[in-house]
């Protein structure tokens, strides 16, 4: 019997840094038909709205020159009047290190302000710092005590997060039952992590009568939306007939989902159904991860097979196999059976991508974009990314819509970033909240033209 993925401590810390909110508002209050120079005038009036809105657009170049410093200029003077969009986009100027010097503390001080004035997405953002210890010592206590704020004003994030640190005891006394109470309210709203939570809670029997059917159900809706982690567990549910009839069939194909979207679990599941012959056919090469997964966990016959499937990597990667070099990287990234080193996977994965392996292009992006075995590097990241989208690499095509979004190693555009991002979607990688903060900052004109380029790409393709 496999056992249910839950998260261990750190996920739980990762999950905590998903949901923190911070993001730029980027949408204007300013007056329809309004001139800039009227614009200036009112913001030099002492406006606060028309003063954040004169900020956006330095921010963004909008019918100005684009200049971060008097974007913070702007921005401060709105924040001080305690205009709340201000307060956030000037926290984000300061984490950021636009038109300012980085500093952490001025971005809590600015989150914090807006937090007090009953912003749910500033405490929980406040939240996440403190979960995290991001620009402040980390205390559960005040993490807790921000998201609750949040929670209790019905924000769907922090309801969920929440009800993570109840499932932990961070902040207060472990308590499933509150758990389960805060992962409902937040899945009921449609949040693909709750619905997950909630799944594994009834999977387990954590504080309710163990229920697989009620499981199944809840990680359907979160899989129905692309949520890797769903994917996997309602695969481990077809392939143990939990609330469901045993089927290998349709286990691999949510397995498969999840694997497509880089979830190591999911991977490893894949390398036992490889070498066991469930539900795919019978693949010696790709039991790797899931040998050493099992061998970790003092699983006698894996510490048996998992030096051989080592040892077969080894060979094809050393006959120029770019399946075998790929595979040999990850093992040397993850240290399976291996002495962990990023030099050396980023040595096989290198050699694998320059060959043309396509997850090899976007693992590749995905080193230089952390400097993880090799000097961090954006520019190669967008190259590899890039690579690997044009082949169809939803992964790759999400990261490179973030890229574009942000200008990180290549000129920010809009347009390109819509378009790479609204591929990814279509593979439900990427969320249709992605696209609706990209089309704030977008003309009609530019969502006109990513359209026409995601359909000619949806054609050639």
């Amino acid at each position: 019997m496999l056992n249910l993925y839950t998260p261990p401590l750190n996920r739980l810390r990762h999950w905590l840094s998903v949901i923190g909110c911070f993001i730029l508002i980027s949408n204007t209050f300013g007056v329809e038909g309004e001139s800039l120079s009227e614009l200036k005038a009112r913001a030099d009036n002492g406006e606060a709205e028309a003063q954040f809105t004169l900020g956006i657009k330095y921010e963004k170049g909008d019918d100005v020159r684009q200049d971060y410093a008097e974007a913070v200029k702007w921005y401060q003077k709105s924040a001080e009047q305690d205009f709340a969009g201000a307060q956030n986009n000037l926290g984000w100027m300061y984490a950021k290190g636009l038109g300012v010097e980085q500093d952490y503390r001025e971005t809590l001080k600015w989150y914090r302000k807006e937090a007090e004035q009953g912003d749910v997405r500033a405490q929980t953002h406040l939240g996440w710092r403190y979960a995290k210890g991001s620009g402040v010592g980390e205390d559960f206590n005040e993490a807790f005590k921000w998201y609750r704020k949040a929670a209790l004003a019905g924000f769907s994030d922090a309801q969920t997060t929440l009800g993570m640190m109840y499932a932990k005891g961070l902040g207060g006394e472990r308590d499933y039952e509150k758990s389960r109470m805060w992962y409902r309210k937040a899945a009921e709203q449609g949040s693909a992590q709750a619905q997950t939570n909630l799944g594994v809670i009834y999977n387990l029997g954590k504080g309710v009568p163990q229920d697989y059917a009620e499981a199944v159900k809840w990680y359907q809706k979160a899989a129905d939306q692309g949520f890797a982690q769903a994917q996997f567990n309602l695969g481990l549910m077809y392939i143990d007939g939990d609330g469901v009839e045993l089927n290998y069939s349709e286990a691999i194909r949510w397995i498969r989902k999840a694997t497509a979207q880089g979830d190591v679990e999911a991977t490893f599941l894949m390398e036992w159904m490889h070498e066991m012959g469930h539900g795919v056919p019978q693949d010696y090469a790709q039991a790797v991860t899931w040998y050493h997964k099992a061998a970790e966990q003092e699983h006698v016959p894996a510490h048996n097979h998992l030096d051989r499937v080592i040892n077969f990597f080894r060979d094809s990667a050393d006959e120029e196999d770019n399946f075998g070099q790929y595979n040999l990287g990850l093992v040397y990234q993850y240290g399976m059976g291996v002495d962990q080193s990023d030099t050396e996977a980023f040595k096989w994965v290198q050699r694998a991508a320059e060959q043309g392996n396509t997850p090899a292009q976007n693992t590749l992006g995905s080193m230089y974009a952390k400097g993880q075995g090799t000097r961090q590097n954006d520019k190669k990241a967008v190259k590899w990314y890039r690579n690997a989208a044009d082949k169809g690499f939803p992964e790759a095509q999400y990261d490179l819509g973030l890229r574009y979004e942000k200008g990180q190693g290549v000129a920010q555009d809009s347009t390109w970033a819509y378009t790479w991002l609204s591929l990814a979607a279509a593979e439900g990688i990427s969320s249709q909240n992605d696209l609706d903060r990209l089309k704030l900052s977008m003309s009609e004109k530019q969502i006109i033209e990513a359209e026409s380029w995601i359909a000619n790409w949806e054609v050639e393709n």
